[in-house]
C-alpha cells in the first residue's frame, strides 16, 4: 500500500474510535453471488443457455460489472416483464442447492421476484420476492427455499414487480450452485516452500484487553484466532472459507488478495510497515504481532477485516456494505466507493486468471 493511503487509514481509524457499536457479528449477512458449476452467465451466457425473456431487452455483454470485464443488462419495456435464462439440459437437485448472482438496479427500491421453471417450461415451487438497490448486492436463494428441492431445474427467471417498465437492471456472476463444504479445489503443493515455518504456526485468540478500535469491530476481532496449518494455498483458502466468501462465491479472495499484497510471501514487510502475507498493519489494527510468524493468524486476520466491511455495521457504512469490490478496496485504502478503483480491479482479476496456478510466471504487479 502507498504511503499516502495508509495515512488516510490512519487518520480514518482515529476518527472512528469512538463510534457506537452498529452490529454484532452474524454472518449470515447478504445473500450471495456465485460462478461454480453449473455457470448460467460469467461474462457471458454460458453454453447450454438461452434466452427466453419477455418484454425486454437484454444484453449479455455491458457494464458496469459486479466482477470481470462484463454484465447481463436488462432493460424492462413493459411492467412484469420477466428476464428468462432456459436451458434444455436440466440441472439436477444433486448438482445445486441455490441461486446466486449479482444484481443492481437504475433506480432504487425496485421490486423484483425470483423464480425456477423446469426443462418443460413449468413453473416450480414459488416465486421469492426481493428489492434491489443502485448499487451493487449478492443474493442467494435457496432450492428449498423456493420449494424445489429435488426438481430439476430447466430456467431461472427474475421478474419485475409490475412498476419498473423503463427500468435497467444488470446481473452478473449468475449460477446455479453446489459449492462442496471446503469451497474451490486446493492444490497441496506448496509453491511458497519459504513459508513454511509460518505456515506450520498456529495462531492464537486475540487478547481481549488490547482492542482499542470501534466497537463494532469486537465481535470479529474476538473471532480470530490463526487455529490452521497447511500449505500456503490451504491456509488461504481456509481464511476465506471461515469468514464465508466461498458462500458469497469467491473462495479464492484471499488468494487473490495475497497475490497483489505480497505475491503469497509470508515473510514480506511493506513499505509503513504493513507485514505478511496480507499486509496487516500493526499501526492500524489491535493485537497483530501474531501475524508476523502465522500465515494462519495473518490470513485470518485480514480475511475477518474485509468481511466485517462488506457487511452492515462497519465503520464506512454503506459505502461498502453489501459491495464485495468496495469492502475489498477499504481494506487497501480506508475509503468508501472504491471497487471500481485500481487495488480491487487487480484483486478481482486475479480471483479470475489465478496466476497461483503458474507460480514462476509473476503477476504484472511484479
Amino acid at each position: 500500500m502507498s504511503t499516502r493511503l495508509r495515512t488516510r487509514i490512519v487518520r480514518l481509524v482515529a476518527m472512528v474510535v469512538a463510534v457506537p457499536s452498529l452490529l454484532a457479528l452474524g454472518l449470515a449477512a447478504t445473500p450471495a453471488a456465485a460462478a461454480p458449476s453449473p455457470l448460467i452467465y460469467g461474462d457471458g451466457l454460458a453454453p447450454g443457455w438461452s434466452d427466453w425473456s419477455w418484454s425486454s431487452s437484454v444484453s449479455f455483454s455491458t457494464s458496469p460489472a459486479y466482477s470481470g470485464a462484463y454484465s447481463l443488462s436488462w432493460k424492462l419495456v413493459a411492467p412484469w416483464a420477466g428476464l428468462y435464462l432456459h436451458t434444455d439440459q436440466a440441472v439436477a437437485s444433486d448438482q445445486a442447492t441455490s441461486v446466486r448472482f449479482a444484481l443492481r438496479s437504475a433506480r432504487d427500491n425496485q421490486r423484483l421476484s425470483l423464480s425456477l421453471y423446469g426443462p418443460s417450461g413449468q413453473a416450480l415451487g414459488q416465486a421469492k420476492r426481493f428489492t434491489a438497490s443502485s448499487k451493487w448486492a449478492t443474493y442467494e436463494f435457496s432450492l428449498s427455499s423456493l420449494g424445489v428441492a429435488g426438481s430439476a431445474v430447466g430456467g431461472v427467471v427474475v421478474q419485475d414487480g409490475g412498476k419498473g417498465s423503463g427500468t435497467t437492471v444488470w446481473l452478473d456472476d449468475v449460477s446455479l450452485a453446489n459449492v462442496p463444504s471446503g469451497g474451490s479445489t486446493v492444490s497441496t503443493t506448496e509453491i511458497r516452500p519459504q513459508n513454511a515455518t509460518a505456515n506450520a504456526t498456529r495462531g492464537r485468540p486475540t487478547i481481549p484487553e488490547l482492542f482499542n478500535i470501534d466497537p463494532s469491530f469486537r465481535s470479529y476481532y474476538d473471532a480470530i484466532n490463526g487455529d490452521y496449518v497447511g500449505t500456503t494455498e490451504e491456509i488461504l483458502a481456509w481464511a476465506a472459507r471461515k469468514w464465508g466468501f466461498d458462500t458469497l462465491g469467491y473462495p479464492d479472495l484471499a488468494k487473490a488478495m495475497a497475490v497483489v499484497e505480497s505475491w503469497w510471501i509470508q515473510s514480506a514487510v511493506g513499505p509503513t510497515g504493513a507485514i505478511g502475507i496480507l499486509q496487516v498493519h500493526p499501526d492500524y489494527w489491535p493485537d497483530t504481532d501474531p501475524a508476523r510468524t502465522s500465515t494462519a493468524y495473518n490470513a485470518d486476520y485480514a480475511m475477518a477485516v474485509v468481511r466485517y466491511l462488506y457487511d452492515p455495521g462497519s465503520w464506512l457504512g454503506a459505502g461498502t456494505t453489501g459491495s464485495l469490490p468496495n469492502a475489498v478496496a477499504a481494506w487497501e485504502c480506508g475509503c468508501a466507493y472504491a471497487g471500481a478503483g485500481t487495488y480491487a480491479s487487480r484483486v478481482f482479476n486475479y480471483n479470475g486468471t489465478k496466476p497461483w496456478l503458474h507460480p514462476n510466471q509473476p503477476p504484472d504487479w511484479f
